[in-house]
């Protein structure tokens, strides 16, 4: 039977970082941070949680960040990096909805 892989696919396998520990190590992490991407989700999803999310929104994701200061504008982009963060924890979540992370790479 012909090996239908291209060669950089060969050299890929050869390579020391994709080993089936790393593949292992790896896939744990992305079981890790889909988990950790439904707890935001379950932390915003009831009312209170979706009152909470747009408050925040309001406050630091629709309003510009920049100032004459600096300072002012670096500490405003944090703000809104903060809750750029949770929507794209919350994004994920709802995204990977129906897969179940499982521990066959391990």
């Amino acid at each position: 039977m012909a090996d239908d892989k291209t060669d950089f696919e060969r050299a890929l396998e050869e390579q020391p970082e994709f080993t089936p520990e790393m593949r292992a190590a790896q896939a744990r992490r992305e079981r890790e941070e889909l988990e950790l991407a439904r707890a935001y989700k379950r932390l915003f999803d009831g009312v209170d949680g979706q009152t909470v999310l747009g408050d925040l929104r309001n406050l630091f994701e629709k309003r510009t960040s920049l100032h004459e200061n600096m300072a002012v504008t670096q500490g405003n982009e944090g703000k809104r990096f903060v809750i750029l963060h949770i929507l794209a924890q919350i994004e994920l979540a709802e995204i990977n909805r129906g897969s179940i992370p499982t521990a066959s790479a391990e």
